[in-house]
């Protein structure tokens, strides 16, 4: 059974806390309007400083690079390829820049990447210290961005150390010392 008078209490009580909650007392809304002002008059935390790098940003078996552009001479897109019998990976090739021979490298693997074939490298980043010393190549290029070098997203190419890797430099070993 059913008492009426307990649920007719109940929905006057319900009534007086909903108009209650609609038309506070001034005090509440004062105290809630300085509580709001306090945390607004607060000041933010000083970002902390980020040091941003002018890099070329490009796509490698579907993973995103960027290489500082203090380090790139120049992108041409790949039109041929010399290959060097016997030479071992990550060297291609050879190829013709601006009538000098500039040494191509598949870093895919040196990044841990899947070579996905050479179809798909159709751009050649040359880079170096002051002249081309070298060509990566890339499957996509994305642009120039302002990049923080400790970001996980490009993952981050050190010019210098690709250039000082002695993976990446051909020596001929029948050479004299």
């Amino acid at each position: 059974m059913i008492d009426w008078d307990k649920a007719r209490a109940r929905l006057a009580e319900a009534k007086r806390r909903t108009e209650e909650a609609l038309d506070p007392p001034q005090s509440v809304v004062t105290r809630q309007l300085e509580e709001r002002a306090r945390r607004l008059a607060q000041r933010p935390p000083a970002p902390m400083p980020r040091s941003l790098v002018d890099a070329l940003v490009f796509t490698l078996s579907d993973e995103t690079f960027a290489i500082p552009l203090a380090f790139v001479r120049e992108v041409v897109p790949l039109t041929t390829l010399t290959p060097l019998p016997g030479a071992p990976p990550p060297f291609l090739g050879v190829t013709s820049f601006h009538g000098e021979v500039l040494l191509l490298v598949d870093v895919r693997a040196h990044l841990g990447l899947a070579a996905l074939g050479l179809p798909r490298l159709s751009q050649i980043i040359a880079i170096g210290a002051s002249r081309a010393e070298l060509g990566l190549l890339a499957d996509r290029l994305d642009g120039v961005h302002l990049v923080e070098p400790t970001a996980v997203s490009p993952r981050w190419l050190d010019g210098n150390a690709l250039l000082n890797d002695s993976r990446f430099s051909l020596h001929d070993e029948r050479a004299a010392p």
